[in-house]
């Protein structure tokens, strides 16, 4: 490891990594995934070939990987990605970071696309948990989270749950956004 860590070649190829990862995440935002895929898998390879197993970096390019086999309707492949990536990242963080909310989030998305409400909303729940301790009570992320419960919540009809829900993320919005 140390012999690795002193070439500069393999420490270029190792921080490469990030730089297909960035890009990856560019072609995913423009709707490109079969190119995104691409940048992802190779980002992929190189983390595995330089970080341990267990590495936030391997779980984040997994988590990527499921995020674009989402997009392309391929859910139960995406959920695969997405257990692998929340296994490493609990293990290595210890139930608590940002990435978790993250991973969760996409898992949340995955079970109410199978129409598991109550998995859904339990992994949506435990993204804002922790989203929370992170981000102040405004945060972005905490609104975009809001408004995913409550959109299950209509899933499960409990409306006046949802609509009371949707209206605190609708408050934290507004902040973010000019509405007429």
């Amino acid at each position: 490891a140390y012999d690795r860590m002193m070439n500069p070649k393999q420490m270029y190829i190792k921080e490469s990594a990030q730089v297909l990862s960035n890009i990856g995440e560019l072609l995913y935002g423009e709707g490109k995934f079969e190119e995104a895929m691409n940048f992802h898998e190779r980002a992929l390879q190189i983390r595995k070939e330089y970080y341990s197993s267990d590495h936030p970096h391997i779980a984040n390019s997994l988590r990527n990987i499921g995020d674009i086999f989402y997009k392309q309707d391929k859910y139960d492949e995406a959920f695969i990605y997405f257990q692998e990536a929340l296994t490493i990242l609990e293990k290595y963080y210890n139930n608590f970071h940002v990435d978790i909310a993250k991973c969760l989030s996409s898992i949340g998305h995955y079970f109410r696309e199978q129409r598991n409400y109550d998995k859904s909303l339990e992994s949506h729940r435990r993204s804002l948990a922790i989203y929370e301790k992170y981000y102040s009570y405004d945060h972005v992320c905490i609104a975009l989270t809001l408004n995913n419960i409550a959109d299950i919540l209509c899933g499960q009809d409990k409306n006046d749950e949802a609509l009371h829900i949707h209206r605190r993320a609708l408050t934290m919005h507004k902040q973010f956004f000019q509405f007429d």
